[in-house]
Formats: structure tokens, sequence, C-alpha cells
């Protein structure tokens, strides 16, 4: 079983699912142990994979290759549908497919702060948690908003 499964449905264009990936995978290759940047070699130190369910119309050749790419690095789990579902129905499918002892659900189109894996891990580890909901900042300069 997986440290955890990051779960992201996909439709529509290929930037959003790039960034959100793109955006995890800065985090969790930059962790940082006891307030100590941690070098891995370009990897974590967790074992976690991208459960994406992609839904609706065909797939942009760009996001074929950010799915190739998580491929790859055997960090992906992923099935296409081809009616449009809804987030939360995505959200379900993906579930049943993942192998992580924790889950963490993101739109295509967010971005993840610094450290935001290390955090969430610790708060869970720290203070029993099964579930945490997170903060949105819908601009860097701006306060950070409860989001449900």
């Amino acid at each position: 079983m997986r440290d955890f499964s990051i779960i992201v449905p996909h439709r529509g264009s290929a930037l959003g699912l790039w960034a959100t990936i793109h955006s995890c995978e800065e985090d969790l290759a930059n962790v940082r142990i006891n307030g100590v940047a941690a070098d891995f070699g370009n990897r974590s130190k967790y074992d976690y994979e991208y459960v994406i369910v992609t839904n609706g119309e065909r797939l942009e050749i760009d996001a074929l290759g950010t799915l190739h790419h998580l491929r790859e690095g055997k960090k992906l789990v992923h099935k296409h549908y081809a009616e449009a579902v809804t987030p939360p129905v995505a959200w379900q499918r993906a579930v049943e497919m993942s192998s992580g002892k924790r889950l963490f659900f993101f739109d295509n189109h967010c971005l993840v702060g610094r450290q935001y894996f290390d955090r969430a891990m610790l708060d869970m580890d720290a203070e029993g948690m099964d579930m945490l909901h997170s903060t949105t900042a819908y601009y860097s300069d701006q306060a950070k908003h409860y989001h449900y």
C-alpha cells in the first residue's frame, strides 16, 4: 500500500492538469525533514501515485504527454470514460482504483503550495486526523479562504 494517492479528475484543457501535477511534483521533490531540505535525487520520501480519471472529450496531445510522463515513472493509475462526469463522480471512480493509505483530492486547476504534503502528513499523524480541509488562495498576495 502506498503512503497516499493524489486524485485528480480531468476534462478540458491540458494546462490545468499539467499545472496541478507539476506543482505536486515540485513540492514532493523538495520535501523537508525536520526543517532541513532533503535531497532524494529528484525523488520523494513518500511512496505515492496519481489516480487520474479523464472523461468526456478525447484527450489533447499535451494531456497524453503528461500522463505518459507519469506512467514512465510508474506513478500513474489512469482510466478514461467516454461520457462526461462531474468531479465527485470522477473522484469516486478514482478512489475505487487507488492504493494509498491517504487520499488527496484536487481539481485539475489547483497549484499546491510549498511544503503542502509534509504539513498535511505531519498534521494528520500528530492529530490522528482522518480528514483535512485545506485553504485556497485565489492570488498569492491575498488571504487564504476555506473551500468546501
